[in-house]
């Protein structure tokens, strides 16, 4: 761990911000990094930063082309590149070599294409930085395209697109792109299909992948972003080595300053109301604008202006008369779509089915919203206290992993200066009323596209309304790639513009109110002195203990940020009585959020944070923020627990305004996982299969079905009263605030009680029979996990199960997904529970039997043994380099020391006894554990979703069936934990 000398820079005291001196790169008074910008001669932008204490290294390299520039008559071709670019270059032709080379020295790699981006990147050690970069290079110099990997990767390219058949955004997207003018970059479908992809032959559309990359993969519309602990002078010498031959055809592409060629909507289109029909149980009003691209008033930042007012959830906000109207669960205010000329700025409000009934009091209120920003809204003060907060979450920002900051880096190089590309987006300007109100006229209703969301418009499309005018209704027609049923709405039969009671119209405006001045701004930054005795400390101390309460603290020694993190659980013997009482904690946490709400959205506008989670035996409550204001909210949300435990009267009040609406969310949600993707579902029967307590999908469905306000009345009086406490204080705060903060936390439960809390209990299923749980599915994909239990719960065989799947990931990948292209999620995975390993091998296939791609799972482990441990010490080493890296700020310290405490680790040395454990590991112990795991046996548990039953013996004689899953924990011998 590295302990650092407390003092303030002069930066800090002068509150001013910090200028790198050797390139006048702005950063935060914390960046010690140093950085180089500059242009190489084919005018590719580069972005070097040095960091010596970095731990990884990563680069990202972003192509300004997206599918945007995809043929009309290709659809989805700038993302099948994307795809093909993995398969081989000329300097190193074999398939996935980068990807095995990077996962091989510690790292990981991926990449995106949007509508106007690709974007490539990757994390590796940084002794292996330079080949992994020289790699890397390749694809943007001499990519092979090899012929036998076309077909093989369209159809990757088609299972990604099957596999999102039913995400709901992808949906509504589907019919907002048939709505735009054909030609426009927003007509195209960016994933591709075999339908758009698959109509040539495979040399011909190798011919088209090469034509777009000749055209595109131009140097001069590439960024590229490098970040190490090398010294700048030797990531320029490899950058220079590697990137430079990179061609230049010089292409110009359209940029905001010019106007689109193609308008978004054909002329008089505007203003129109969509009807859709969702796949899942929802309901949403989205009202959007077609703008003037913001992009061009960067500094001025109207959208970000606008936006904060119009999704405001403070006192007498749009979003909070809806929701004590019970009309509305959540509302948001942005950007919805971007062109590289323009976007769409949109409000989304989703529903209540209370509030669909309301749809024209909603839709008449969001506008009545922005009439009073235009007329009261747009004041300096309000400006100045969003450049205020900007300004000091720029001081106090944190940086998370390199390569994620990379990626965001080299997307952001290609419109913004070098010098401001941390600090633009945090830049406000000079308060400019006419620009803000120049945004808030574009949002008018002639120009608008309302597009309403209801299970209810099937009725309309299949004409089955029972409204007047049956026969005007339907008509509706479904997008052509997610089959998305939806209809233009005439005018006469709009939703929207039925005739509203005026008194009630007038009493929802009349209860409007703009914010007011956030009562949550952290005011001081002081940073506890070095001569406090914690600021010694190496790891967290107890510093209360109490019969069920047991209280640490360490204040942050690393960081001089002036935030702190309060962390807590709270184990309940009531919740893990039964699915019915986790359900009644599910909906009294979800009820505390929504009557905290305008609470907790100023602190969260301040920078603080809280969470209320409920776990199968109690509940998690977190803090993190500002130490100058976290003691405020957390006061806040713990005083309404509190009055709560100790007022019948006040909990009675609660469940009568919350409780009806707060059920049939949660229902709703619980009820559409029917409809996420196959892999996912499959995946929600594991836990529930192994873990007590712990209950299945259906089981909590049914529990929130059956659940009455008399139960949960009596489940929420009886809650608290017996439980044991753990709590983290973790941060810029004295040992003496963190005893107040605990001490503030036990007064949660009845410290005197004699909690029994039951033991969590994972089933030991190492030396059982095999077994296979099958799901049925609405989806023509099938999917198929395989679970692999250790033989032990032994910190040892952990380290082995975590050296084992680092071993396999890249070739069960390469074999099942790139050769076999089984399917475009194929993966395998960690899947410890307390302290027992597992491992997970995961495969989502559009077009194989879950029988086949068992068999094929199967097969791979006997088929690769021979070859699986030829690189054993380099996959030794990289998992070595992945249990050592350090957390790489201070919530990600904080979330370590917290996850030892809870699993009892006093001393704080889990990572070094790890390591340990791995440097004594032999090869041949690994083998022994692989024949013993992987060939003897099948999986000790099989978890299968598709739409057809399997026939019987499908899968073989030796798995047994899971019918009930409570039952089948209950026959398995188990490991016990506190």
């Amino acid at each position: 761990m590295r302990h650092y000398i407390r003092f303030l820079p002069l930066a800090f005291i002068l509150n001013i911000v910090a200028v790198s001196a050797n390139t006048d790169i702005i950063t935060n008074p914390y960046d010690e990094r140093t950085f180089e910008f500059f242009t190489l001669e084919n005018q590719l932008k580069v972005l070097l930063i040095s960091d010596p204490d970095a731990e990884k290294s990563a680069a990202a390299l972003d192509v300004f082309v997206g599918s945007g520039e995809d043929p009309v008559e290709r659809f989805g071709l700038a993302h099948f590149l994307e795809h093909m670019l993995f398969l081989g270059t000329e300097k190193y032709p074999t398939p996935g070599e980068f990807q095995d080379f990077v996962e091989g020295h510690g790292g990981s790699h991926n990449a995106y294409t949007s509508l106007m981006h690709t974007n490539y990147f990757f994390d590796v050690g940084p002794d292996s930085f330079e080949q992994s970069l020289d790699r890397f290079a390749s694809f943007f110099t001499s990519p092979l395209f090899l012929e036998q990997y076309v077909g093989r990767e369209r159809q990757a390219v088609h299972s990604e697109y099957t596999s999102k058949l039913n995400q709901g955004s992808r949906r509504e997207k589907d019919v907002f792109r048939e709505l735009v003018n054909p030609g426009h970059a927003l007509a195209k479908f960016a994933t591709g299909s075999e339908e758009t992809l698959g109509n040539i032959e495979p040399e011909k559309l190798r011919e088209a992948l090469i034509d777009f990359y000749q055209r595109y993969y131009s140097a001069n519309v590439m960024t590229l972003v490098v970040t190490s602990s090398h010294s700048v002078s030797e990531l320029k010498a490899m950058v220079e080595s590697s990137f430079t031959d990179i061609k230049n055809t010089g292409i110009q592409l359209l940029t905001k300053e010019k106007e689109d060629r193609i308008a978004l909507f054909s002329e008089d289109f505007l203003p129109a109301e969509i009807h859709i029909n969702p796949k899942k149980m929802r309901r949403k009003l989205s009202i959007a604008f077609p703008i003037v691209s913001a992009d061009l008033k960067l500094n001025e930042k109207p959208l970000h202006y606008i936006g904060n007012l119009l999704g405001h959830e403070g006192q007498g906000s749009l979003f909070s008369i809806l929701k004590n109207k019970g009309w509305a669960t959540a509302l948001s205010a942005g950007t919805h779509y971007q062109w590289r000329s323009g976007e769409m700025f949109g409000i989304n409000v989703l529903l209540t089915d209370k509030g669909y009934q309301h749809i024209d009091y909603v839709y008449a209120l969001v506008f009545e919203t922005i009439d009073r920003l235009k007329s009261k809204g747009v004041e300096s003060w309000r400006f100045q206290e969003l450049k205020d907060l900007s300004k000091t979450f720029f001081d106090y920002g944190e940086r998370g992993e390199a390569v994620r900051e990379a990626s965001r880096l080299a997307h952001q190089l290609h419109e913004t200066p070098a010098k401001d590309i941390f600090w633009a987006s945090y830049d406000f300007k000079e308060f400019d009323e006419k620009v803000i109100l120049g945004y808030l006229d574009q949002l008018q209703k002639d120009k608008a596209l309302v597009t309403v969301v209801a299970p209810e418009v099937e009725k309309e499309l299949s004409g089955n309304s029972n409204s007047e005018g049956d026969q005007n209704l339907a008509g509706g027609t479904k997008s052509h790639f997610y089959g998305t049923p939806y209809r233009i709405v005439k005018r006469e039969n709009s939703l929207l513009r039925h005739s509203v009671d005026e008194d009630t119209a007038n009493a929802l405006s009349q209860s409007l109110e703009l914010p007011k001045k956030n009562p949550f701004i952290a005011q001081k930054f002081k940073i506890i002195e070095a001569s406090d005795v914690q600021a010694k400390q190496v790891k967290p101390e107890i510093v209360y203990e109490n019969n069920n309460v047991k209280g640490w603290h360490l204040n942050d020694n690393i960081y001089d940020l002036p935030k702190t993190s309060i962390s807590a659980r709270l184990k309940l013997p009531t919740v893990a009585e039964s699915a019915e009482n986790f359900v009644a904690t599910k909906i009294y946490a979800r009820m505390l959020k929504d009557a905290l709400n305008e609470t907790s959205y100023n602190a969260a506008l301040a920078g603080l944070s809280y969470s209320i989670a409920p776990t199968s035996r109690g509940i998690d409550i977190d803090f993190y923020g500002y130490s100058d204001s976290i003691g405020a909210l957390s006061k806040r949300v713990l005083g309404m627990i509190r009055r709560l435990n100790r007022s019948k009267r006040l909990r009675q009040q609660m469940v009568d305004e919350f409780f009806p609406y707060v059920r049939k969310e949660l229902l709703r949600v619980q009820r559409n996982r029917k409809h996420g993707r196959v892999y996912s579902q499959a995946l929600a029967d594991v836990a529930p299969t192994l873990y007590s307590p712990y209950w299945t999908s259906e089981e909590i469905e049914i529990a929130f079905e059956n659940m009455t306000q008399p139960k949960f009345s009596k489940v929420m009086a009886q809650l608290f009263d017996k439980g044991t406490l753990e709590v983290f204080v973790f941060g810029n705060i004295s040992k003496r605030q963190a005893k107040k903060q605990i001490a503030l936390m036990a007064k949660l439960i009845d410290v005197k009680n004699d909690a029994e809390v039951p033991k969590g209990r994972v089933a030991n299923v190492s030396q059982a029979d095999s077994y296979i749980q099958y799901r049925q599915v609405d989806s023509n994909d099938s999917a198929v996990i395989t679970y692999y239990q250790g033989l032990e719960d032994s910190l040892d065989t952990r380290v082995r199960m975590s050296l084992m799947e680092k071993i396999l990931s890249t070739p069960i990948y390469r074999s099942l997904r790139t050769e076999q292209q089984l399917g475009y999620i194929v993966f395998s995975a960690n899947y410890p529970m307390k302290d027992v390993p597992g491992m997970l091998v995961i495969v989502q296939s559009p077009n194989h039997s879950a029988e086949d791609v068992y068999k094929k799972i199967r097969k791979f482990f006997v088929d690769e043994e021979a070859t699986l441990f030829a690189n054993f010490e380099r996959d030794k080493r990289a998992l070595m380099l992945e249990i050592s890296e350090l957390p790489k700020n201070q919530i990600e310290w904080s979330d370590a020391y917290w996850n030892s405490i809870l699993e009892d680790d006093d001393d704080f040395d889990r990572i070094q006894r790890a390591l340990n454990s791995l440097k004594g590991i032999t090869v041949e112990a690994m083998i022994t554990d692989y024949k013993q795991l992987f060939i003897n046996r099948s999986p000790n548990l099989t978890f299968v979703a598709s739409k057809q039953s399997p026939k019987p013996n499908a899968f073989g004689d030796a798995l047994k069936p899971v019918i009930d899953n409570q039952k089948f924990k209950a026959e398995m011998p188990g490991y016990l934990y506190p």
